[in-house]
């Protein structure tokens, strides 16, 4: 798709920005996002990533004025859909949103990862194992979701099962060539990316 420079520069605008907000820079975030959405007004994913920095800033009108933004010119941003509904909910209102939301999160792999991260933390391996192996039903060539199996099978005792899922992962991670510091063979969430190392560690 042919693009202005100004709709190229507000792609750049909005990587720095999601950059800053990994590293919980909040405010540097809303600036460069403030600067993409300048450049490129109709640019839905900046629209959504500020209605992501504005919910952490703690300010939900806002962030719900990014989300229904988002969905006036994506009206299939189903994210921003998901994140829209949190806010509402958060609000006292579940919102016209509730139940194609509630469709979109059962068919999103990425949800059911986090629903096993949260399990995990929980330290309930079984409820976290069954989400992870309905995530991969899902989207089966995603590293991060073999890994974390790798971990929880690991802490059950499983090893045999943990080793299939480790080879898998490390597999899948080699063939996308991205490998970030502290995470060797899988991108994933914190809690998972930390435990990960260990047994990484620890199996050689």
């Amino acid at each position: 798709q042919a693009m202005t420079d100004n709709m190229a520069l507000a792609r750049y605008y909005n990587n720095v920005a999601v950059g800053d907000l990994l590293e919980g820079e909040l405010e540097a975030a809303r600036e460069q996002l403030r600067v993409a959405l300048h450049l490129d007004a109709d640019y839905s994913d900046a629209w959504s990533n500020m209605g992501t920095v504005q919910r952490r800033l703690a300010r939900p009108d806002l962030a719900e004025y990014s989300y229904l933004q988002t969905l006036e010119v994506d009206p299939r941003n189903y994210t921003a859909m998901s994140n829209l509904a949190l806010v509402l909910e958060a609000r006292g209102s579940k919102g016209p949103f509730a139940r194609a939301v509630g469709h979109y999160r059962q068919r999103n792999p990425y949800h059911r990862y986090r629903l096993a991260e949260t399990y995990f933390a929980e330290d309930n391996l079984p409820a976290a194992l069954r989400h992870l192996r309905k995530a991969i039903r899902l989207k089966v060539d995603e590293a991060a979701f073999h890994a974390a199996t790798a971990v929880v099978l690991a802490k059950m005792g499983r090893a045999s099962g943990a080793a299939r899922s480790r080879e898998v992962a490390l597999r899948l991670d080699e063939a996308t060539g991205v490998r970030p510091p502290g995470a060797p063979g899988f991108i994933g969430s914190a809690r998972f990316r930390e435990t990960w190392g260990e047994y990484v560690g620890t199996e050689g």
